[in-house]
């Protein structure tokens, strides 16, 4: 079965909502039946009681979908699916008040005893029960009226995390492909040594000053070391102490700047007049 990606759950929500819609239509029409001792129960209340069963197997239809999608990466979709599930309590409940008002209304049918006791029996069971069947169609429109307040909080929780979620991956992804720094020579070979054996920043016989020693003995200064942490390429822990040794290590930025300066071409560099002069001259001995 094919996932919905995280970024994109407009099918779910739009199903929440519209449930949330049903889930108030039944609690509008529940509040509105009316029993009377010459009504019968079981044509009045059946079809809003199947209709809750239908909307109680859609809940749970919703529910389903969402935990075993990507949604549950999300942070917070823990405690979301948790209150839909409980929806589903309530929903129950609204069918099982329904079903007791069905059942607590006698219909028309023949009691034992005289025949001519039957119309004042039935007239007296209505009247003994009509508070409660009342009762019962009043607790099952609340339950109704709380599945649709749930739900339709729930569509806007993962509406909102969702695209919370979509717009920090677009974030992310955007920094991903931004180019990385460029680097100096100097700065090159400090992240290629740190890369390699690791560094630390340890103090020197005189008090306030510090140097970098390297595992292969490669000299970076203090200004390299100042550039690299300024641009967020190398991570010093502070944690210990210039005595100890502050470890450094290179970050993720870092590692993008040193693997795209060594898949670089090589720069050619034009040679100053200083360097020229400096050039042995044909026929020269070297």
């Amino acid at each position: 079965m094919e996932q919905t990606p995280v970024n994109d759950f407009t099918d779910p929500v739009r199903d929440l909502r519209q449930l949330a819609v049903d889930f108030d239509a039944l609690c509008y029409r529940v509040r509105n039946l009316t029993i009377t001792p010459a009504t019968d129960a079981l044509d009045v209340i059946s079809p809003p009681l199947q209709d809750v069963q239908q909307a109680t197997g859609r809940l749970l239809a919703q529910l389903r979908t969402l935990a075993t999608s990507p949604y549950t990466t999300v942070p917070g979709s823990q405690e979301t699916l948790d209150a839909l599930a409980s929806v589903t309590v309530s929903a129950a409940l609204a069918g099982a008040d329904l079903a007791a008002a069905l059942a607590d209304n006698p219909c028309h049918a023949t009691p034992h005893g005289p025949a001519s006791d039957e119309t004042a029996a039935r007239v007296a069971r209505h009247k003994k029960t009509a508070p409660s069947v009342a009762g019962y169609l009043a607790d099952a429109a609340d339950q109704l009226a709380l599945c649709a307040t749930a739900i339709q909080y729930t569509a806007a929780a993962v509406h909102q995390a969702t695209s919370t979620t979509a717009t920090t991956t677009a974030s992310h992804r955007a920094t991903d492909l931004s180019p990385p720094a460029r680097l100096t020579e100097p700065q090159y070979t400090a992240l290629n040594a740190i890369a390699r054996g690791g560094a630390r920043l340890r103090e020197t016989g005189r008090p306030g000053t510090a140097r970098v020693s390297t595992a292969d003995g490669t000299r970076i200064t203090q200004a390299t070391l100042r550039a690299l942490e300024t641009r967020s390429l190398i991570r010093v822990d502070n944690r210990t102490s210039l005595y100890e040794g502050k470890s450094i290590a290179l970050t993720t930025e870092g590692r993008r700047a040193l693997d795209h300066h060594r898949a670089a071409p090589a720069n050619t560099t034009a040679l100053t007049p200083a360097a020229s002069a400096l050039r042995p001259r044909a026929g020269r001995a070297q």
